[in-house]
């Protein structure tokens, strides 16, 4: 008659493959995006961020240079 394999063991070989089976899905998507990663990154233009002024931080720069310099006008006005 043969071997009959029991159910656990069924259940085993299951569990087996699945796993098997998500963990190449995995990799193969990992590969894919690492890939796209790469190439998109390649694209884009290195620049040094770290040492371009800040826009806001001019700007506030701006304005309290205006106010300093109003100031000191009043200041000389009330002066005289």
């Amino acid at each position: 008659m043969g071997y009959v394999m029991s159910i656990w063991i069924w259940v085993a070989v299951g569990v087996g493959a699945f796993l098997a089976l998500g963990l190449l899905t995995a990799i193969a998507v990992a590969a894919l995006l690492g890939r796209i990663a790469e190439n998109i990154s390649s694209l884009l233009e290195h620049e040094e961020w770290t040492t371009a002024p800040m826009t806001q931080e001019k700007a506030v720069s701006d304005e309290l240079t205006v106010r300093r310099t109003a100031r000191a006008g009043r200041a000389r006005q009330i002066r005289k």
